[in-house]
């Protein structure tokens, strides 16, 4: 184990007081404004946890102001009112107002709770309404803050496609969208396209007409992600930094995302949230990514006619750390232990040429990442490959 670069970690629990084994995070922060805490899977147990503890460590300790999720900006808008204090159900919200399925955990809830009672720390979402196909939450947060004008009623009515189910909702929508007759559906991805410029002055409002209008384009055209575009991830990295902005020169901001959103550098050739962030905010970011070493995750599976909506949702065995991977070398550092990148022996990286990232094995530069989270082991989260499962099944025609 390389002396100074590698910490021991005594638990991932983030009801566990004492946090001191996490000083040396302190030390990789630095006074950098910026944490992105990468999770190499979704709805990993372990990695859910490690985030709150994180988060926790980083708000009590280094004073950092806000969290940011890989959730629907415009949903984020009710989750922050939550937290600081506001009406609403944990159990609705944590289902409604975080995307993709990723909030309805017991694990995510404890963290919220967390959050809300440490006042003065915000909460924002970052990513599309709807979880991409369902531009409603965008729309209505957008309309409630412009002068009304002819139209939006019907705007509101055309752009409702979802429902409260977090992923049967992705299916659902895709599929109303499809089933709208065709002068409405023009007239649907017209407006939405047109959102953006009716916006104003208002920041909050021109955000979620941006992500409204990115959802027409994918419910049109698909995701159109190339070398040198990323449309999702440029919103996210917009909507980062536009928080930054609104939030004021103090402000000390976690970003939680997946590995493959967070990192440096390109994983699979197109730009991502990393790489935008970090020629903009130098030494202001700090990226601190997860490996594992096996155990098991979620693999979400797409519909193999609708490559935007999941067709099944099955827990199946983490890949294995082989030799060459990013896993396989902090996994010889020992079991769970935060390990700072930059300090390591020159050379002690050579060779390293993948990752785990959910369940497959990547291609990943380890510069990519400044700093990483290492468990030896990780488990799907308790029940959530089966709630997902049931809501694709309930969103079937």
């Amino acid at each position: 184990m390389p002396a100074g670069a590698v910490a021991a970690l005594r638990t991932l629990d983030p009801r566990d007081p004492d946090r001191s084994d996490l000083e040396p995070l302190a030390r990789i922060v630095g006074d950098a404004r910026v944490v992105c805490l990468g999770e190499g899977a979704h709805l990993a147990h372990e990695f859910l946890l490690a985030r709150d503890r994180l988060t926790r460590f980083l708000v009590e300790r280094l004073g950092f102001t806000a969290v940011v999720l890989e959730s629907g900006y415009a949903e984020g808008l009710a989750l922050d009112r939550w937290v600081a204090g506001g009406p609403g159900d944990l159990g609705e919200l944590s289902v409604h107002a975080v995307g993709h399925g990723l909030g309805d955990n017991d694990a995510t809830r404890a963290q919220l709770s967390w959050l809300r009672a440490h006042p003065g720390v915000r909460v924002a979402g970052m990513d599309l309404p709807g979880s991409g196909t369902d531009p409603g939450p965008a729309v209505r947060e957008c309309l409630d803050r412009v002068p009304p004008r002819s139209g939006y009623d019907t705007l509101r009515a055309l752009s409702a496609l979802g429902d409260r189910e977090p992923t049967a909702a992705r299916s659902r929508a895709l599929r109303r969208f499809r089933a709208l007759e065709p002068a409405d559906r023009d007239r649907l991805v017209a407006a939405l396209r047109a959102l953006p410029g009716r916006a104003g002055g208002d920041a909050v409002a021109l955000r979620c007409a941006r992500g409204a209008a990115l959802v027409a384009d994918w419910l049109t055209d698909g995701p159109v992600i190339g070398p040198g575009s990323n449309p999702r991830d440029e919103l996210m990295a917009d909507t980062v930094l536009g928080l930054l902005d609104e939030l004021g020169p103090d402000a000390r901001v976690v970003v939680a995302a997946h590995d493959g959103h967070v990192g440096r550098l390109p994983v699979f050739g197109a730009p991502s949230l990393g790489t935008l962030l970090a020629p903009r905010l130098g030494d202001d970011l700090v990226v601190v990514g997860s490996t594992f070493a096996g155990g098991e995750v979620i693999e979400l599976r797409a519909d193999p006619d609708e490559e935007l909506v999941p067709g099944d949702a099955v827990v199946v065995p983490a890949p294995r750390a082989a030799a060459g991977s990013l896993d396989d070398l902090m996994d010889g550092f020992g079991p769970l232990h935060l390990t700072d990148l930059r300090r390591l022996p020159p050379g002690t990286t050579d060779g390293v040429e993948t990752k785990a990232f959910q369940h497959l094995t990547v291609p990943t530069d380890p510069a990519a990442f400044d700093a990483v989270l290492h468990v030896r082991a990780v488990t799907a989260e308790p029940g959530a490959a089966g709630r997902l499962r049931a809501e694709v099944a309930h969103s079937s025609p």
